[in-house]
């Protein structure tokens, strides 16, 4: 997912962290796009110089931009996961290195509680109070980060090292 050369072996965890923090940013980003788009409609809704197609278009654009969004995100989400999971397959790895990765994957573990805690912290403000529950697809994977964090890296984990060498993988206990 970062890097395309063959010389990847053992970066799992940044793989895992960049997949944390493009859902982390995509989630804040898409709630204060949100708020960007309610206070433009209203500014335009009073203002007597616009036309009506254009309140009406302005009106539409609000009233679809959370389901746009949230779809979007869930739709980032799986396509990152998938892609991830990708990734880990086209790495040649060695079974000597579970261990390393198991302990990288305990550390990103820690780091998505802290960014669930953050998260949890800013849709709390009262600025995001009232857009978060539009937004039921892309809350409740934020919300839930260290149980789907736990999933993505047991997945690739698995991805990783449960490949046969003969099956033209690379790496895994036959390799």
């Amino acid at each position: 997912m970062i890097s395309i050369g063959k010389n990847r072996k053992g970066n799992v965890g940044l793989e895992l962290v960049v997949f944390l923090i493009v859902l982390f940013a995509c989630a804040i980003g898409f709630f204060v796009g949100n708020i960007f788009i309610n206070e433009v409609n209203a500014d335009a809704q009073t203002d007597a110089d616009l036309q009506n197609l254009t309140k009406d278009v302005l009106n539409d654009w609000n009233t679809d931009y959370p389901t746009l969004f949230d779809n979007a995100f869930l739709t980032i989400f799986i396509l990152m996961w998938v892609l991830t999971l990708v990734a880990a397959f086209k790495i040649d790895s060695h079974p000597l290195f579970l261990a390393i990765t198991l302990m990288i994957l305990v550390m990103i573990l820690v780091v998505s509680v802290y960014m669930g805690n953050a998260y949890e912290d800013v849709v709390s403000d009262s600025d995001f109070t009232t857009i978060t529950p539009n937004y039921p697809k892309a809350n409740w994977i934020m919300s839930h980060l260290l149980v789907m964090a736990i999933l993505i890296g047991a997945s690739i984990a698995l991805v990783l090292y449960g490949k046969n060498k003969i099956g033209g993988g690379g790496g895994g206990f036959y390799g």
